[in-house]
């Protein structure tokens, strides 16, 4: 079992906005998750718990490693959510921190390059379900607290998050190839575009 956790005392909204920044934040998480298959056992707003966190989604945990990634992009959704809708990202350190955790489980070896590619995912995931999470964040809000079964009766269907990237060293020669591809494509364009102005420029 984990929880997602969103420390409210870094939050300076007042008492009404926090609370809608919170259901906000834990949607974006929940519905991360159910993009990923993960189950949900419940989401909830915290008032007054003496750990200081304000709101969580308890989920279940698996050992593979699409897991680990998939809990990387799921617990960066919550701030990413906050950005999208708040124009700022907030979330909690034990957010990044677990992030962090799940990324070095991914590949020990690049854990830096995978947050970044989590970061960007997340961000996807939360742009393609904005409805949805509005729409969970709305009840929670209202509720309280939401079983699994019922977050899924209200999002509905989620299409898949972004898979877990090929950090193999086949996988970073294929994205080494790709970005030498893209860099003769802008040089070759550039030196044609060159080229043009140089044949059309007027006679001095």
């Amino acid at each position: 079992m984990a929880m997602a956790r969103y420390d409210k005392h870094e939050l300076t909204q007042s008492a009404f906005e926090e609370r809608k920044r919170t259901a906000l934040h834990e949607a974006a998480h929940a519905v991360a998750m159910r993009a990923y298959g993960i189950p949900i056992k419940f989401a909830e707003i915290c008032t007054d718990d003496p750990s200081g966190r304000a709101g969580a989604v308890v989920y279940s945990t698996f050992a593979e490693v699409s897991y680990a990634w998939a809990d990387t992009v799921a617990t960066l959704a919550g701030p990413q959510g906050e950005l999208a809708f708040f124009d700022d990202e907030g979330g909690s350190s034990c957010d990044f921190e677990q992030a962090e955790r799940s990324a070095r489980k991914v590949d020990p070896a690049h854990s830096n390059e995978i947050m970044q590619l989590a970061r960007a995912a997340a961000t996807k995931v939360v742009h393609n379900n904005r409805t949805a999470i509005s729409a969970l964040a709305e009840v929670l809000e209202r509720e309280g607290k939401l079983t699994g079964a019922e977050i899924d009766g209200i999002i509905g269907k989620i299409g898949p998050g972004p898979v877990v990237p090929d950090m193999t060293p086949i996988g970073h020669a294929q994205r080494d190839a790709a970005r030498r591809r893209i860099r003769r494509d802008y040089e070759g364009a550039a030196f044609i575009e060159k080229w043009i102005r140089q044949q059309t420029r007027s006679p001095d």
